[in-house]
């Protein structure tokens, strides 16, 4: 699950490069963002009922990286320099994400509330 949501992410992201009325960069820094703040929140999980306490937070943030998704996929491939470009910015933010979702991943009865609430970010 987590390498199939690592690929959606990057996947999503590269699609939102340049969405809409906003700039190549302006898209991949609201991505960045919004990865910073999940995993800001998730180092705050302690044990299931932190991680429920968390869950909505996380769940708004879900719901802002889809709409990110959704502007995105308007879009056709960025070119190979873009992509570069993106994955240099992203690979931090994601790097750390994945490194809190493993440590959750240790925590009794956490994932269930933020799986649920990630349920979103993924495409279908």
């Amino acid at each position: 699950m987590k390498k199939t949501f690592a690929l959606a992410a990057l996947g999503a992201a590269l699609l939102c490069y340049g969405c809409g009325g906003d700039t190549h960069e302006s898209i991949a820094n609201k991505s960045v963002d919004i990865f910073t703040e999940m995993t800001d929140i998730m180092t705050t999980i302690t044990d299931e009922a932190t991680a429920k306490d968390a869950a909505p937070k996380v769940e708004a943030l879900a719901a802002d990286f889809k709409a990110l998704m959704e502007k995105g996929e308007a879009l056709g491939e960025p070119s190979d320099e873009v992509k570069k470009e993106l994955e240099k910015k992203m690979s931090d933010a994601m790097q750390k994400f994945f490194q809190e979702m493993m440590r959750l991943s240790q925590i009794e009865g956490a994932m269930q509330h933020l799986e649920k609430a990630m349920e979103g970010m993924s495409p279908e």
